[in-house]
């Protein structure tokens, strides 16, 4: 699980503070985990897990053998389509983007 960290002053402890309960006001979820996240990080994680598993699938085809990466492909990408979480992180993203884009 990937950790975000930040180095903050009390200022900046504050403004995470604030922009946590705004999310949480237009959030179905509540108060977010980590509300330094933006929306462009949300994003770029759930294309870097899509990336990295058919990397993996492709890596495994040239190895192994081309049908071998295909079923992983396919089993790999089934999992990530199926999972509620992969779709709700859509949601978080877009929450985020209001956020952002209401100042």
């Amino acid at each position: 699980m990937t950790q975000f960290t930040h180095t903050n002053t009390r200022e900046s402890d504050d403004d995470l503070t604030r922009r946590a309960d705004r999310i949480s006001k237009i959030s179905p979820e509540g108060t977010p985990a980590h509300p330094e996240v933006t929306s462009r990080g949300i994003n770029i994680a759930l294309l870097s897990i899509v990336v990295a598993m058919l990397a993996i699938a492709l890596a495994v085809a040239v190895v192994f053998s081309p049908i071998a990466g295909v079923v992983l492909g396919v089993i790999a990408l089934l999992a990530l389509l199926l999972n509620p979480v992969f779709w709700a992180s859509f949601h978080r993203a877009n929450e985020r983007e209001t956020l952002e884009n209401s100042g």
